[in-house]
C-alpha cells in the first residue's frame, strides 16, 4: 500500500523538485562555452551596430531629402534673404514673400518631428542668422531667432560638404532644448553654387542609450518601447575620454536639471558657466567593477576593435567592441557573462 502511494505521488514529488532546481540560479544557470558565447555576441552587435546605421541614415535621408524640396532654395534665392534687414533692437525683419516660404517649410518640420526624435530644427545663414526654429514641435516666432550661430560647433564644418553631405557633430548642449544633442547638419547650395546658408536638427543623445536597451524600436520619440529583458550582456558606448554617452543597464540623464536656470550671459546675475558632459554621464570605470577598468579602457581606446576575456567578480566575461558607425572616436562595447546573468543582474553591483 505505501509502494502504491509513494507511486502515484511520484510525479508530483519530481515536479517540486524540478521547480527547486529550476529557481536556484546555481543549477538553472544555462552553461556555455567560450566559443558560443563569442558567436552569441557577435550576432547580437551585429544587430546593435545595424541599428545606429539605420539610424544615422534614416537621419541624413531626412534632411537629404527634405533640402530636394525646392522651397528651401527658393527661399535663399529671394534678395532679402541674403540681405536682410533687421529692428532697432538687431532682430531679423522678414518680407512677405518670405514668411509665406518659411511657413510652408515650417509645416514640413513639423511633419518631420512627429516622425524622428528632434529637439530643435533651423535655418541659418551664411552669416549665423536663423531663419526659422522650431523647438520641440512648437515653431518660434523670428523674434526668438539667434543671430549668433556663427559660434555653433556645427557652423564652420558644414561649409566645407559638398552638396547633398551631412555632418554628425559631436555632442553639445542645447541651449534651446535644454538637454545634451548632437546636430546633424547639410548646407543648401544655389544654381551657381554658392552656400548661403543650411538646414540643421538637433538629436537627443539620450537616442543612443534607446538604440542599444529596446527590444524593438521606431523612430519616433522612442515612447512606450520594450526593453530588451532578455539581452544578458550589457551594452555601452565611450567616448575618447571614456565618458559613458550609452549604456543597456543605467539610465542617463541629459537633461538640464530643473533646479539649474541655464544662461550665458556673463553680464547677468544668474549667469551659469558653459555645461560639461562629464557632470551629466559617468565614466567607463563607474560602471565596471573591476580595478584595471583604466587599463582596458585604453585598450578598447588603442585597438578600436576586439575581444577581451575577462573575469569579474569570480565569473568570467567576455567583452566585444568596435567604433560605432560615422562616429569614429565613440567605442561601442558588448560585455557579455559566459553562462548566467552579469553582475548588474545579480544585484551584486549598483551601478
Amino acid at each position: 500500500m505505501l509502494y502504491i502511494k509513494l507511486k502515484y505521488f511520484a510525479p508530483f514529488f519530481l515536479l517540486f523538485a524540478w521547480l527547486i532546481m529550476a529557481s536556484h540560479p546555481v543549477y538553472a544557470e544555462f552553461k556555455e562555452t567560450e566559443a558560443e558565447a563569442l558567436v552569441k555576441a557577435q550576432q547580437d552587435m551585429k544587430n546593435k551596430i545595424n541599428r545606429i546605421s539605420m539610424f544615422h541614415h534614416a537621419a541624413r535621408s531626412s534632411m537629404t531629402e527634405s533640402l530636394q524640396i525646392p522651397m528651401f532654395k527658393d527661399y535663399f534665392n529671394l534678395p532679402e534673404s541674403q540681405s536682410y534687414r533687421v529692428d532697432n533692437l538687431g532682430q531679423i525683419e522678414l518680407t512677405q514673400k518670405q514668411n509665406k516660404i518659411r511657413a510652408q517649410m515650417e509645416e514640413w518640420i513639423l511633419t518631420l518631428h512627429s516622425r524622428f526624435p528632434i529637439g530643435e530644427t533651423c535655418l541659418i545663414d551664411n552669416h549665423g542668422q536663423e531663419h526659422l526654429r522650431v523647438v520641440g514641435g512648437q515653431i518660434k516666432p523670428p523674434h526668438m531667432f539667434s543671430s549668433e550661430e556663427h559660434g555653433a560647433p556645427f557652423f564652420t564644418p558644414t561649409f566645407d560638404l559638398k552638396e547633398g553631405e551631412v555632418y554628425i557633430s559631436e555632442p553639445y548642449f542645447s541651449e534651446d532644448s535644454l538637454f545634451w544633442v548632437t546636430a546633424f547638419t547639410s548646407p543648401i547650395y544655389l544654381e551657381d553654387k554658392s552656400i548661403p546658408g543650411f538646414y540643421h536638427f538637433e538629436v537627443p543623445l539620450a537616442a543612443y542609450s534607446d538604440l542599444i536597451s529596446f527590444k524593438e524600436f521606431s523612430f519616433a520619440q522612442f515612447k512606450g518601447n520594450e526593453l530588451d529583458t532578455e539581452e544578458e550582456g550589457r551594452y555601452f558606448i565611450i567616448d575618447e575620454n571614456s565618458l559613458v554617452i550609452a549604456d543597456s543597464e543605467l539610465k542617463i540623464n541629459f537633461n538640464l536639471p530643473d533646479e539649474r536656470n541655464h544662461n550665458i550671459n556673463e553680464d547677468l546675475p544668474d549667469y551659469m558657466p558653459p555645461e560639461k558632459l562629464a557632470d551629466y554621464t559617468t565614466s567607463f570605470s563607474r560602471i565596471f567593477p573591476d580595478k584595471g577598468s583604466a587599463e582596458i579602457a585604453k585598450k578598447m581606446q588603442t585597438q578600436r576593435e576586439g575581444t577581451l576575456y575577462l573575469n569579474i567578480l569570480g565569473r568570467d566575461y567576455l567583452m566585444i567592441f568596435q567604433p560605432v558607425p560615422d562616429r569614429p572616436d565613440w567605442i561601442i562595447a558588448h560585455l557579455d557573462p559566459i553562462g548566467g546573468h552579469g553582475y548588474w543582474d545579480l544585484n551584486i553591483i549598483k551601478p
